[in-house]
């Protein structure tokens, strides 16, 4: 293999064929697609075997050919154990064809194993290709509700690394709800354990939900029937309304601060509830109470500003960028960003322990993630430990 390297590398003459196949039925493509990757290597680098691939690729080589098990280089370059990611976007980059939303859900399920250089390299080379990164799956979701995503904002971590922000900040929008309706603020209510809790407030973070009374009335107003999809009818609350069935007072504050619901559906919620809550526990009447004073109150012009302003900013991971370029104090620019309700130093003990007990207690809505074998074209059965909805 050293051999014929060295040979493309000197540019053979055009009459060379440089797709025929060695004795085992393998291209040089095939071959240099194989070679192990150096330690340490950058991406975009001009090492040897990166040369090799781009003149073999820019020389005419057919990348669709297939070796003696069925695989292309490009398969060849991302198979489990050979995770050559600087020859994967090479051959992005000259058009290799792949099914993208296989081969998005098999970086997402192996991301921890990709650097990150290589992980943003992968995905800048898919979106130049026009990879939508807010196509629906087979399942009905945008990426970001797969598990693997939304779990890479967790306690200890900088949510300014994790998968869920790279895909945001390359047009994986967080309001576009999964193909129910469900909006992925009300998706984060269901989470189990602790990963609805930060997934929720990095949506607070990201002025997710001053938008969710747009997503809320337009779920409520889809019509009422079955079709291929909703196998099934049924009402689907708001994530105000499910954080309180769920007794999720954390949550609960968090969403009607930041403006999740708007007074209409406040009294509407109020009105309903205290219709349908037969058997009131200590949490209900004490978020039925923290309801009532939202409704019933109106907001001070500073809150009103805080959810306008937030609301004009858009959503994105970027909003912190453009409220420090704000002329105003930085006291403001923090309670622009929603600092005051996000920290738990201001939260009580007690709130924060029910918070965690209440999501141990009940089961997650996430939906089963599909995990893509290097054979791109295929997948597993879904992994028995994720959380069905």
């Amino acid at each position: 293999m050293t051999e014929s390297v060295d040979l493309v590398s000197e540019h053979l003459a055009p009459l060379v064929n440089l797709n025929l196949r060695d004795n085992e039925g393998f291209t040089l493509l095939m071959r240099a697609s194989q070679q192990p990757s150096p330690e340490g290597e950058c991406v975009n680098s001009n090492s040897d075997t990166v040369s090799v691939i781009k003149h073999l690729l820019d020389s005419g080589v057919n990348p669709e050919a297939r070796s003696p098990d069925g695989m292309t280089a490009f398969e060849m370059a991302v198979q489990f154990g050979n995770e050559n990611w600087n020859y994967v976007v090479v051959l992005l980059q000259h058009g290799a064809k792949v099914d993208n939303q296989a081969l998005l859900r098999f970086i997402v399920a192996n991301h921890k194993l990709i650097p990150h250089a290589y992980l943003t390299a992968v995905l800048d080379a898919m979106q130049a290709r026009g990879m939508d990164f807010n196509s629906l799956d087979r399942e009905g979701n945008t990426i970001l509700f797969t598990k693997d995503v939304y779990s890479s904002i967790s306690s200890g971590q900088d949510p300014s690394g994790s998968l869920f922000k790279i895909l945001v900040d390359r047009g994986a929008n967080p309001l576009v709800p999964d193909r129910h309706g469900y909006s992925l603020l009300r998706f984060a209510i269901g989470v189990d354990k602790d990963y609805g809790l930060y997934l929720l407030k990095f949506l607070v973070r990201t002025g997710v939900t001053t938008h969710q009374p747009i997503l809320t009335d337009a779920t409520r107003s889809r019509p009422k029937r079955k079709d291929y999809f909703d196998k099934s009818v049924h009402y689907m609350p708001s994530p105000t309304e499910a954080a309180f069935k769920v007794e999720d007072v954390q949550a609960f504050k968090l969403l009607i601060e930041s403006g999740a619901s708007n007074n209409r559906e406040l009294f509407e919620l109020i009105a309903q509830l205290e219709e349908n809550c037969f058997y009131k526990t200590k949490v209900k009447t004490e978020m039925l109470n923290i309801l009532k004073q939202a409704a019933s109150q109106p907001r001070s012009l500073k809150s009103w500003c805080r959810l306008t302003v937030s609301h004009a900013l858009i959503c994105g991971t970027r909003r912190e960028e453009k409220v420090t370029c704000l002329p105003v104090p930085q006291r403001l620019q923090q309670y622009i960003l929603f600092h005051d309700i996000l920290s738990e130093e201001l939260q009580t003990p007690e709130e924060i322990s029910h918070h965690k007990q209440s999501r141990r207690e009940r089961r997650g809505f996430s939906k089963p993630t599909i995990i893509f074998c290097c054979r791109l074209g295929s997948r597993s059965p879904p992994n028995a430990n994720t959380e069905g909805e």
